[in-house]
């Protein structure tokens, strides 16, 4: 029992001494989509979701993102999550800016597989996603070819 709470002890100083690595260095415009499930009220959804923006806004001022615009859910149900990243796509493409942030993919998906599907509907076209639970996402699909050191043989 002594041990495990020396080695808890331990464990919570090299947490407190570690830096988080930065997302970005360069400043990113993004926009910020703000999604909670409604439950009660309209009052009770626009008061998590000033709690999800408080959020989200002290991820961005700690990782030099920039929000630009905010768009909210608000009372809307699974249509209003796709509207949500159809709209932030098409402000993207105006160019009011470069990635998009959320509080966790959780907010704007239903699953694994659906939020695999929103990543790639914004990398599809050259932006960025960041998650202030999981970082920058992405698909890493596409790896360059590391040298190996063997010579490649054209026969012909």
């Amino acid at each position: 029992m002594v041990f495990l709470q020396e080695k808890k002890v331990w464990l919570d100083k090299m947490r407190r001494n570690r830096k988080k690595k930065k997302v970005s260095r360069d400043p990113v415009r993004c926009i910020v989509l703000l999604s909670v499930e409604p439950q009660v009220g309209i009052d009770y959804v626009e008061k998590k979701e000033n709690k999800q923006l408080r959020y989200i806004e002290e991820y961005a001022k700690a990782n030099n993102l920039i929000p630009m615009k905010i768009l909210r859910k608000g009372m809307l149900g699974a249509s209003g999550k796709r509207a949500l990243l159809r709209n932030a796509v098409k402000l993207l493409e105006k160019g009011v800016a470069e990635a998009i942030l959320v509080a966790n993919m959780e907010s704007i998906s239903y699953g694994i597989a659906d939020a695999y599907m929103r990543v790639g509907i914004v990398k599809e076209h050259g932006y960025r996603v960041f998650s202030v639970d999981e970082g920058e996402l992405g698909l890493n699909l596409y790896q360059q070819r590391v040298n190996t050191g063997v010579e490649e043989v054209s026969y012909g």
